[in-house]
This record gives C-alpha cells, sequence and structure tokens, in this order.
C-alpha cells in the first residue's frame, strides 16, 4: 500500500528517511531517478536492505580490495554464478570456503552503504513509500545509523566514474 510520495525536488531522500526514522516505519522506500531506481527497506524506522539499478560497488570488487580473495576467485565465481541462475556471488563464496560468513556480511554492509549514500545526494526524481512491505530475497541485512550515514554522504566525494569508497571510522 502506497502511503507517501512525491518528488525529490520538494523533499530530499534524507527528510523523507528522518520522518520514517522518527515514525518507526515499516516499509519500501522507492526512488526513481531518470533511469535508474532505487529501494530502500526499513524496518521499524532503520534502513534494513538498499539496492539500485545504477553503477555501485560490488562485493566481489569490495573483497578483493580488502585482500580477503584474489580476483582470478571473483572472477570464477562470478563464471559459476552464470551457470547457476538465483544463486549469489556471496553465496558461492561462503560454500566454496573463500569467504568467512563475517566476511561476506561486512562486504554488503559496505555496498548498503554505498548505495544509501549515493541515494541520499539525489535532488531529483520521485518517491514513494510503501507500507509493510519487506524484502523477502535478502539473507543479510544491516541497522544503519541514520545520523552518521547522512555525516558520511555529505562529506563524501566523487571519482570520475561517480564511485567512490569510502572507509567507516571505527
Amino acid at each position: 500500500m502506497r502511503t507517501l510520495s512525491g518528488t525529490l525536488d520538494q523533499f530530499m531522500p534524507i527528510q523523507i528517511l528522518r520522518l520514517l526514522q522518527s515514525t518507526g516505519a515499516t516499509g519500501r522506500l522507492s526512488l526513481v531517478r531518470g533511469r535508474e531506481t532505487a529501494d530502500v527497506f526499513l524496518i521499524e524506522g532503520r534502513s534494513a536492505v538498499s539496492r539500485t539499478s545504477g553503477l555501485h560497488l560490488r562485493v566481489g570488487d569490495i573483497l578483493v580490495d580488502d585482500g580477503v580473495i584474489r580476483p582470478e576467485t571473483a572472477e570464477f565465481a562470478a563464471a559459476i554464478q552464470q551457470d547457476t541462475p538465483g544463486r549469489r556471488l556471496g553465496q558461492l563464496l561462503v560454500e566454496s570456503g573463500a569467504v568467512k560468513p563475517e566476511q561476506m556480511a561486512a562486504a554488503v554492509a559496505e555496498v548498503q552503504k554505498h548505495v544509501l549514500c549515493n541515494i541520499l545526494l539525489w535532488r531529483e526524481g520521485e518517491f514513494e513509500f510503501h507500507l509493510g512491505e519487506r524484502c523477502e530475497d535478502e539473507d543479510i541485512s544491516i541497522d544503519l545509523d541514520l545520523d552518521r550515514l547522512i555525516l558520511e554522504a555529505l562529506g563524501w566525494g566523487r571519482s570520475e566514474s561517480g564511485l567512490i569508497r569510502f572507509k567507516w571510522a571505527a
């Protein structure tokens, strides 16, 4: 059920997420900007899962950058993934023993943070909030501190590709 909608030139994603956080809402915030779409699933006002159709960091890239796996391992797992539709790269890497579950969870959390920081910077587009919708096909969810995320997004730079990988301070 759609309960809230509007345009991002009137309400920034930061304001929308603040409102949803303050009301403890559970559901899916759907955003559209041109051809790019994004979904943020909230549980009791807290961000749990985020997705985008746009350019974003991938779990395999993070694992390689962090030295958890070699590039060849990521490429091999991606090739296997092509042959087994519906299987996630992370699932294949964990099952093979190449990555520990906690390493995979950390990499997924970093992708989620990156997607959300990018969404927070959107200045145009449309949004809809669908009360009560849940993400059923994610096995790793995160609980982000919105205040911390806003500070990160506001201080976030951009490279030529539009992607900057940022590290969260402890």
